[in-house]
């Protein structure tokens, strides 16, 4: 083979006219063989060795891995697994070359097998998207000007060998992208061969890309189609393993797969208008495993949409009988106090002292168990509970943190609602910041030692805070201004109103309250 670049016009001629090999001289094409899959049809024990080698490559003990599969190629070299585990002890070590070296060494072996094509193809590929040391290495091997056209030429060489294989087919499509990709990454402006394109586009007609897409072949119902999924999932023969970190790994993507089916089989049941079927099938995936709570998002947001506050509050409710946990029973509560019609404040505030008891106190936790309260008790007009809930989570917190200013925007609202506008549009503009330190005075309320904390009366929260600085969100912000606007609004004081509404408008054209007000 030529060193150096390689003239585009020989390779075109080599790839459509000549030997067709590109960088596999030694290579005889042949036809396709019983042998296609790759995998050995001898029958031999190598069960030890095969347990050795796996062993020593997730002990990260590369070059005993290495000798032993080298041992296995030698006892089957038309088995590809060996070949497989063996490029994974390589790409540990960054060994791209060595990886497409050993793959190329296989073809020669094996030139009836397609799997040898499409690994060496992709090695190849692998090489020239990311590793320039190795591309380096294997260009001065080989002498390629482009390594995915070389990779391109290996694909274009085999399948008129092996028609129809799905595993050359999507390669070739897979490199052909790549060709693109690396372009745009590297910005270079490298163009394929008119006769090449001409052939990708041939061979690639008659492939129907499904991947990343749900198999329903006979346009069964989804939820039959998931079942048949899951179950194939559950009875497919895997190898064995031998460590736990294999087994979390393995136990992890079959339980994210799972969850992909039974969310699109929920997303199905909702578009098909069936809530409350949809909320039984969530209810069994809770069941089978309480940790899969994710597709209550999926529950809370149909409902919302289908403005249907109930089927949430029922759904809480069969999962309260079940588990008592702290999210089970915070959201009990939380669905409890959102239902349109009057809500039982003794309930709602004893469950969230129930919830309180489960707490582990972790952010997330004092964040919705303050929250709920709060609102509980404003909403349920106990306005002095709902700024002693507020300062007693705030002496926990320092009033650091979004969850304070969460806090003290309820807390000014209390006041709103308690009638007392003058307080609450004080407090309100003090978080908007248009308050000065000095007039600060005026407002004679407890919250302000956590607004605007006194270095030398507030040492602690003022160091707190100093430790932690908080920058105010865009919701922050949002939830500031509407509260001030309703109050503007209510007082009929227009002119004030529309200039927090172009404030807000500032912030979110598209708010829905300004839509609301406009």
């Amino acid at each position: 083979m030529e060193t150096g670049k390689t003239n585009r016009r020989n390779f075109i001629k080599t790839l459509f006219i000549g030997s067709g090999a590109l960088l596999m001289p030694s290579v005889v094409f042949g036809t396709a063989s019983n042998g296609a899959t790759g995998i050995s049809s001898a029958a031999s024990d190598n069960s030890d060795l095969i347990r050795q080698a796996r062993q020593a490559f997730y002990m990260k003990k590369y070059a005993e891995a290495e000798i032993r599969y080298k041992k296995l190629i030698d006892s089957e070299p038309d088995n590809i697994l060996y070949y497989d585990g063996l490029r994974k002890v390589y790409h540990a070590q960054q060994k791209l070359f060595a990886a497409a070296q050993l793959y190329k060494q296989g073809l020669d072996a094996n030139p009836n097998q397609a799997a040898f094509y499409d690994r060496l193809a992709r090695s190849v590929k692998s090489i020239a998207m990311g590793n320039e040391k190795e591309e380096k290495t294997y260009k001065g091997k080989f002498g390629n000007e482009n390594l995915l056209l070389a990779a391109l030429g290996i694909y274009i060489a085999a399948i008129p060998k092996f028609p129809g294989d799905k595993s050359l087919l999507l390669g070739l499509k897979d490199t052909a992208n790549s060709f693109d990709v690396r372009n745009a990454v590297k910005k270079l402006n490298d163009k394929l061969p008119v006769l090449l394109t001409a052939s990708i586009k041939k061979y690639l007609a008659s492939l129907k890309d499904e991947r990343g897409k749900p198999e329903n072949a006979g346009n069964l119902p989804v939820e039959d189609m998931v079942s048949a999924k899951l179950s194939r999932m559950e009875s497919k023969k895997r190898r064995e393993l031998y460590f736990d970190n294999e087994k979390d790994n393995r136990q992890a993507a079959m339980s994210k797969r799972k969850k992909q089916w039974k969310t699109l089989q929920v997303k199905d049941t909702f578009a098909s208008g069936d809530i409350s079927k949809a909320k039984g099938q969530i209810e069994k995936v809770i069941k089978d495993n309480p940790k899969e709570t994710d597709l209550i998002g999926v529950l809370k947001k149909q409902a919302k949409k289908n403005k249907d506050k109930d089927i949430i509050v029922a759904f809480y409710k069969e999962q309260y009988k079940n588990k008592k946990d702290f999210w089970t029973v915070t959201g009990y509560a939380t669905a409890l106090r959102k239902q349109e019609k009057q809500h039982d404040f003794t309930t709602v505030l004893s469950l969230y002292s129930e919830a309180e008891t489960l707490s582990e106190n972790s952010g997330k936790e004092i964040d919705a168990l303050a929250v709920g309260r709060s609102l509980a008790c404003l909403e349920a007009g106990k306005f002095i509970e709902c700024r002693e809930n507020v300062l007693k989570t705030l002496e926990k917190t320092g009033g650091c943190g979004n969850i304070s200013q969460k806090l003290s925007v309820i807390y000014a609202k209390s006041y709103a609602e308690e009638g007392n506008d003058t307080a609450a549009f004080l407090l309100l503009n003090l978080m908007k910041g248009e308050t000065k330190e000095n007039e600060t005075e005026e407002i004679n309320d407890e919250i302000v030692k956590y607004l605007m904390p006194d270095p030398a009366k507030d040492e602690a929260i003022y160091s707190m805070q100093s430790l932690f600085p908080y920058k105010k969100t865009k919701t922050d912000r949002l939830n500031i201004l509407y509260a001030i606007a309703k109050i503007q609004n209510k007082r009929g004081d227009t002119e004030a109103f529309r200039q927090t509404l172009d404030e807000i408008k500032a912030i979110d054209a598209n708010s829905q309250f300004v839509h609301k007000y406009a």
